[in-house]
């Protein structure tokens, strides 16, 4: 390493089979240590390998000696570094949507048996129906897993089968089959059953396995008054907590959960659906639950090329703090705000951005503001007359009160 007054010179040397490589030089043209010019530079002359000429097999009746064929090293020009970024942007996407769309087919199939036949069960015979049909889906994962070739098959029947057990907790609550009799005894066994079918198909952790069956039993007990907005802040919470116990203190990707990240994301998507759409949960008091779930995706995925992640965080921390804006006190607004703070904070001190600092005075203003909102009438007006004192600035009275009311109306 050498040293110049306005020039630091750094010399690496990293195998050119290295599997970070890209993702290192991403990072460093992101960050402005590297150039796109050099990028492409590096890329042309140290990632690129000679490919062969096809060698042509003489004609028979026309040449009698076949020619000397020699392999001329060809230099092919690598795809640019963004396009490669897209290009697995892609891939990803390809496949969450794939997932997705075998589970958005299992929800209308099931809704449109619930139209059509649903009147003439019992609510014992409904959630049977409910039961059968997980089964019918977990069986078929079996199968498929013992095919290789219907892995992407096996991998949506498998996010079907564990994207459909929150669902029968849910069912087993809402139909009140723990009220007794034959009810009670298939809950139980299904109770039962399920947890040990997601506990054989999630591949993950101990803690990840426990808090994915957990996010499915907070569906049980929501007739208990206020236990719907309890369990939505127990289950988004432990999720945020045991996700980043993962991924920062063992260093694990996100996207290494696979099939069983979807599956958290499904239920707790469930959670949320349910508390608002049918218990009757107002939206505005999840404000911080939507905030804690985009922030950790923000968090987790800040040193690692994953834009759909990224973005989806920042848009659910962008519709926490929009839900809980209207509560008053708005305590659920600054602490999404707070959360925002932080992690602009250390996008800052990593890539050293102007508009990271503008982002901070804007987002750190208007939390100003709501703190300001939540302290009293009176307490304002005592504030303001200990600022003047302590300033020791002379105000009479009228104006006093005039700037005073002039606060209270903006921050009402």
């Amino acid at each position: 390493m050498t040293s110049q007054p306005n020039r630091l010179e750094i010399e690496l040397t990293i195998p050119a089979t290295h599997p970070q490589l890209l993702e290192g030089l991403d990072l460093w043209l992101r960050s402005g240590l590297l150039s796109e010019t050099q990028v492409i530079r590096i890329c042309r002359t140290q990632l690129v390998c000679a490919l062969p000429v096809p060698e042509v097999t003489p004609q028979a009746d026309f040449v009698t000696t076949p020619p000397e064929v020699t392999t001329v090293p060809v230099r092919t020009r690598p795809a640019p570094i963004f396009s490669r970024i897209l290009s697995s942007l892609m891939e990803e996407i390809s496949v969450v949507w794939l997932l997705f769309l075998g589970v958005f087919m299992v929800i209308v199939s099931s809704g449109s048996l619930a139209a059509s036949q649903w009147q003439n069960f019992s609510s014992v015979g409904q959630y049977a129906i409910l039961f059968s049909y997980t089964l019918a889906f977990w069986i078929a994962s079996l199968w498929t897993r013992q095919q290789l070739s219907l892995s992407l098959t096996s991998r949506i029947l498998q996010v079907n089968t564990l994207s459909l057990i929150p669902i029968n907790y849910w069912a087993i609550d809402g139909l009140k089959l723990w009220r007794g009799g034959l009810g009670l005894v298939i809950g139980s066994v299904a109770f039962l059953s399920l947890a040990a079918i997601a506990w054989t198909l999630l591949r993950s952790v101990i803690p990840i396995k426990i808090n994915t069956l957990a996010l499915s039993w907070l569906q049980l007990g929501w007739t208990i008054a206020g236990l719907p907005l309890t369990a939505i802040y127990i289950g988004t919470i432990s999720t945020a907590g045991v996700l980043w116990h993962r991924v920062e203190k063992r260093r694990e990707n996100l996207t290494d959960l696979g099939i069983t990240g979807v599956v958290i994301a499904i239920s707790t998507l469930l959670l949320l659906g349910r508390g608002v759409l049918r218990a009757g949960v107002p939206i505005n008091s999840i404000g911080l639950a939507l905030g804690i779930s985009g922030g950790i995706l923000c968090w987790l995925t800040r040193h690692q090329v994953q834009p759909l992640f990224t973005r989806t965080g920042i848009g659910l921390l962008g519709l926490g703090w929009i839900v809980a804006i209207s509560v008053q006190p708005p305590w659920q607004a600054i602490a999404v705000s707070i959360l925002g703070i932080c992690l602009l904070t250390n996008r800052l001190q990593r890539l050293w951005q102007v508009r990271d600092l503008l982002a901070i005075f804007f987002v750190g203003l208007q939390a100003y503001y709501l703190l300001w909102r939540v302290i009293p009438r009176v307490g304002r007006l005592q504030l303001l007359t200990l600022q003047c004192n302590l300033q020791g600035e002379i105000y009479s009275q009228a104006n006093l009160l005039d700037y005073s009311f002039f606060l209270i109306l903006l921050s009402p």
